[in-house]
């Protein structure tokens, strides 16, 4: 698997290269479990957080706190999810935070929890565009999520 392979080559490289390594381990990480393969990285956990705690990046531990709000959700602790991602909501967060916040708020059944989201996600959607983070390796899903998630006020403005 392509995490495999990830994940030797950072055993490899010194601090500054594995940085970027990182990111890019973690948000492919997060796009497995987003794409339903969770077992892929359930399998690799104790090396992921491993990367998260030896480099101590505020950016993987952003990445691997969606990876566990993911799997959270998943596995029916939606709570615990918002619990583990609310501390990054401090204006600076990674686009995708707001995403599985909105997620977990869903599956909590809260509407005002998604609509809190879902109105952020709006009115900062610029950055589903212009966020960078290891070469853009979540633009895709911020693309997507973007336009998944919008409200029916910015549809219909969108019809226009």
């Amino acid at each position: 698997a392509i995490l495999d392979l990830w994940l030797k080559k950072a055993e490899q490289q010194d601090a500054a290269s594995r940085r970027e390594s990182v990111l890019f381990i973690l948000a492919t990480a997060y796009h497995a479990v987003r794409a339903g393969h969770s077992g892929t990285v359930r399998a690799r956990a104790g090396v992921l957080k491993g990367l998260v705690q030896k480099d101590d990046e505020p950016r993987a531990s952003q990445l691997w706190a969606l990876v566990q709000g993911v799997l959270d959700v998943e596995d029916g602790r939606p709570e615990s999810a918002v619990k583990s991602l609310e501390p990054f909501v401090h204006g600076d967060e990674l686009y995708q935070v707001h995403v599985v916040l909105h997620d977990a708020y869903e599956a909590l059944d809260d509407k005002a929890g998604q609509k809190k989201q879902r109105d952020w996600l709006d009115h900062q959607r610029g950055r589903a565009y212009a966020e960078e983070i290891s070469s853009y390796v979540l633009q895709s899903l911020n693309l997507d999520d973007a336009r998944r998630l919008q409200s029916s006020d910015t549809q219909r403005v969108a019809a226009l």
